[in-house]
């Protein structure tokens, strides 16, 4: 662990937020093919777990995590982010993976921006009739109704931190709209923020957050829809305050 005396430092890298529960799978051949192991947490020995440390391919689905070519953290590492490796020879130029770890990231406090309004999510209504509150798109009022944190796979709201963003219920589709309650561990608390800025449902990963439209009263209600790549309404950035 650690550098060694006469080492020099290059560069340097600014690591980003992921928000996404960690999440790995490591496969025997290229392509994604042979046995898979999945991951959520680290592991110091692969090998001593009964795992083949050869490894062709990896799939980041969550997360960032650092990969070591020995057991016990040693060796060459390196960092990644959700991604798909179909060769991991050709990226890592080693074969093995020896032991992993996702990276410990700190609680940090976040704006959801619609990439194509501009809008941000917030949470309106009286915290106290959670029944009567909504989630819609308004404009930057700087308050604690926007600014949202991501911890183990649920968002919350900052005025409401025990909390979390739910799927209004029991009948998901397309178009359910969103709202506060509290934690439960249910599917439908729990989100995935995807590279590309889609919110995706645990639940139902085909679903993700987008806004309403139309004319109506609604229309800036915040629901989960369909996957859409030609709905830039269902892209979102996170502004880490």
């Amino acid at each position: 662990m650690g550098c060694a005396p006469q080492t020099s430092l290059k560069s340097l890298r600014v690591i980003n937020i992921e928000l996404s529960e960690p999440c790995i799978a490591l496969f025997e051949k290229e392509g994604f093919k042979g046995k898979k192991m999945e991951f959520t947490a680290e592991v110091l020995n692969l090998q001593f777990l009964g795992y083949n440390p050869q490894v062709a391919s990896v799939e980041v689905f969550g997360g960032t995590w650092i990969i070591y070519e020995y057991s016990n953290y040693r060796g060459h590492q390196m960092l990644l982010s959700p991604n798909k490796i179909s060769d991991w020879p050709k990226l890592s130029g080693y074969h093995q993976i020896g032991s992993l770890r996702p990276l410990l990231q700190k609680r940090v406090y976040f704006k959801l921006r619609n990439k194509e309004t501009g809008k941000f999510m917030s949470a309106d209504g009286n915290v106290d009739d959670l029944n009567l509150l909504r989630i819609q798109v308004t404009e930057d009022s700087k308050s604690d109704n926007q600014i949202w944190v991501y911890q183990d796979g649920f968002i919350k709201c900052r005025m409401a931190e025990d909390c979390c963003l739910t799927i209004v219920g029991n009948l998901i589709t397309p178009g359910s709209k969103l709202g506060l309650s509290f934690e439960q561990n249910e599917d439908k608390q729990n989100w995935c923020v995807n590279p590309d800025g889609r919110i995706l449902s645990k639940m139902k990963p085909t679903l993700v957050l987008d806004i309403k439209g139309g004319t109506q009263y609604d229309q800036n209600h915040v629901v989960v829809n369909t996957v859409n790549e030609r709905k830039p309404t269902q892209c979102w950035e996170a502004l880490v305050l």
